[in-house]
């Protein structure tokens, strides 16, 4: 059960934390390439969200950085140099992923989508 808010009376009936798939493609050469990872991240409530942006952490890598991503599988983009391996979690190569044009934009994306509500008729 998620405690958004440990001092109200009420809780809300989810987890603390969210997996979802981030999926992108980047050029190489002339060549589009797919990339993907599961984030696994804690959940923020709205107001945790917008207080988070308001603080200056509109910038989607910073937004993403700081603790929220707790780990990934499947990461497909950041290698390790020495195995030639896809790059197991660490604040480093999280730091790296971010890094790469445009996939801290495709992360938030899909993270706001992952932890907001989606209509069901």
């Amino acid at each position: 059960m998620n405690t958004i808010n440990p001092a109200s009376q009420f809780i809300v009936a989810i987890g603390n934390v969210v997996k979802f798939p981030v999926k992108f493609t980047l050029k190489d050469g002339a060549v589009d390439r797919e990339f993907s990872a599961e984030l696994e991240c804690d959940r923020l409530a709205q107001d945790d969200v917008s207080a988070r942006l308001a603080a200056g952490s509109n910038d989607m890598k910073t937004f993403m950085s700081g603790g929220l991503v707790k780990g990934w599988t499947g990461q497909t983009l950041i290698v390790d140099q020495t195995t030639g391996q896809p790059a197991a979690f660490s604040d480093a190569a999280l730091d790296a992923f971010l890094g790469v044009s445009g996939v801290a934009s495709v992360s938030f994306s899909a993270y706001i989508a992952a932890i907001g509500a989606k209509q069901k008729n």
